[in-house]
This record gives structure tokens, C-alpha cells and sequence, in this order.
């Protein structure tokens, strides 16, 4: 398989999609929410101003009616009146794209702030040790709590508001419950993206702030650079040194793209190389560093 170390520029593309694929979770949810909630409240007014329709016409009109609060929801306009005149807000009353531009700014400043904290450390390659490193302080870092706690919140206040709405402005067409069944899954989709960036995963079991470990490459394929986080990599790589020092040093070659230093790594002494201690004290002693 393709080994994606020598691409420069190949972290970027890691820690797009692959670490901050939550916040992207996050506004294709809300985008969901906030266009259903649109949709059931403009729905009743469209189909009264139609002053009635056949029943084969029914299911065209609320596609288009669906496809007009979308659009509403780009449009930058509180008086808002789509092409075909289907859906229209004459008196002022879009909001919808209010609340979606709230959703892009911040998702803009999730993004921004994570892209300025990664270019501030100048790792291009996915698989060396400084990138891998640099997420894993990132994520117990005050900027990134403090963003992902404001991201969760505003997850918490767009769900709350949208029951509340439901249930006290148009609750005789769409209740709050409504609202919680219809859109079970991007519910569950924000809430579980959103939390789970407040929670810092657990240490790795091993020194990674030392030169030593930055300066490692490992064997990650193409296919992890789009699929596996670093933090399922700490783990795995946890699990690999720990059992080479209990056994043998075959999987912690497998990891590496210089197997040649994994005996260094897990078992200096005077004929081996001592650059590695670092980690080591960490490893065997189960240490934080």
C-alpha cells in the first residue's frame, strides 16, 4: 500500500479530514435542523395561500416549497421572495438565514483558529512524530478547549431553541417532539461530534513531547491519512510498544519507518543507542509526560 510519509503537505490533508471532521459533522447537522424546522413552519402558510391543490400537484409543491426555504436559508434577505413565488417573506420574517450564517461563523472560527495553531508548527508530513505530537497538545490545549466548549454550546442553545420554537410557534403542525423524531440522526450526529471534541482523549503511555519522538517516522498508508486519527494511532502505537518491550520488537518494526532503532527505542543500554530514553522512561514506568 502507498505510503503517504514523503507527501509533503499530506498533514494538512489529515487534519482536515480526518481531525476536524467533527466541526464539518457539526454544520451539515445543524444545516438539517435549521432547514426542516423552516420547512415544517412555512409549510401550512404556503399550502393556505395555494388556496388548495390536487392531490397529484401536492407532492411537486412541497419540493418546491422545500427547495425555496433552502434557498431562503442562503439568501441574506428578511424579505426574502423566491423565483417562482412558492415561497415568499414579504413581512420580514426570514430569519432562517440568520441563524445559518450564526452556524457558518462559528464554524469559520473553529476552523481558522485550528488552521493558524497548525501552520504555526510547520509539520507537512503526516507520519513524522511532530505532527502526530502537536495534535495530540493541541487538543489539551486552552484555545481548543475553550473553542470546543463554545461549539458545543451553541450545539446545546440551536437544539433547545428549535424544541422550544417547535413547541410554542408552531406546535399545531409541529410539535417539539415532532422536532426530536424528525431529525433523530443529525441530532445525535452534532451532539455526539460537538461533545466529543470537549473530551481530551487519555495520554499516550509514552513521551511524546521529547525531539526524539518527533524526529520518528512511522508507516502510515494513504488510506490512514483520510481514515485513522492520531489519536486512534496513540493507542495502537501504546499497545505496540508496550508489547514489544514484554516480548519482542517485530510489531514496533512494522510501525517504523527506520526498524532498525526499535530495540533502541524500548531497551537502551551501553551498546545501544541512548537518544531514545525519553520515551522509554515513559513506556515502562506508564508515566505522563
Amino acid at each position: 500500500m502507498a505510503k503517504a510519509v514523503g507527501i509533503p503537505g499530506s498533514s494538512l490533508i489529515h487534519f482536515l479530514l480526518v481531525e476536524m471532521r467533527g466541526i464539518f459533522v457539526f454544520y451539515l447537522g445543524a444545516k438539517t435542523i435549521i432547514l426542516d424546522v423552516g420547512f415544517q413552519a412555512y409549510l401550512p402558510v404556503a399550502l393556505e395561500r395555494s388556496g388548495g391543490m390536487d392531490h397529484t400537484r401536492l407532492q411537486s409543491f412541497i419540493s418546491e416549497v422545500q427547495n425555496g426555504v433552502m434557498r431562503a436559508m442562503v439568501s441574506p434577505d428578511l424579505h426574502y421572495v423566491d423565483a417562482n413565488g412558492v415561497v415568499k417573506y414579504p413581512d420580514g420574517t426570514n430569519v432562517l438565514w440568520v441563524f445559518h450564517y450564526v452556524v457558518i461563523v462559528i464554524v469559520a472560527v473553529f476552523i481558522i483558529g485550528m488552521l493558524a495553531a497548525f501552520f504555526g508548527q510547520r509539520a507537512w508530513y503526516f507520519s513524522r512524530g511532530d505532527y502526530i505530537a502537536f495534535t495530540w497538545e493541541l487538543e489539551r490545549s486552552i484555545l481548543y478547549k475553550c473553542i470546543s466548549w463554545m461549539l458545543f454550546a451553541s450545539t446545546v442553545m440551536l437544539v433547545v431553541g428549535g424544541f422550544l420554537y417547535c413547541q410554542l410557534c408552531i406546535g399545531r403542525y409541529y410539535s417539539g417532539l415532532d422536532f426530536v423524531r424528525g431529525n433523530k440522526f443529525p441530532l445525535l450526529s452534532i451532539f455526539f461530534s460537538t461533545y466529543s471534541l470537549t473530551v481530551p482523549p487519555p495520554q499516550p503511555t509514552f513521551h511524546y513531547r521529547c525531539s526524539e519522538f518527533r524526529e520518528l517516522n512511522f508507516k502510515r498508508s494513504v488510506v490512514d491519512c483520510v481514515l485513522q486519527s492520531n489519536d486512534y494511532f496513540a493507542m495502537k502505537l501504546s499497545n505496540t510498544i508496550l508489547g514489544s518491550v514484554r516480548y519482542h520488537d517485530e510489531e514496533l518494526m512494522q510501525t517504523l519507518e527506520q526498524p532498525e532503532i526499535a530495540s533502541s527505542l524500548i531497551r537502551p543500554s551501553s551498546q545501544r543507542n541512548k537518544d531514545y530514553r525519553p520515551i522509554l522512561e515513559g513506556i515502562v514506568h506508564h508515566e505522563m509526560p
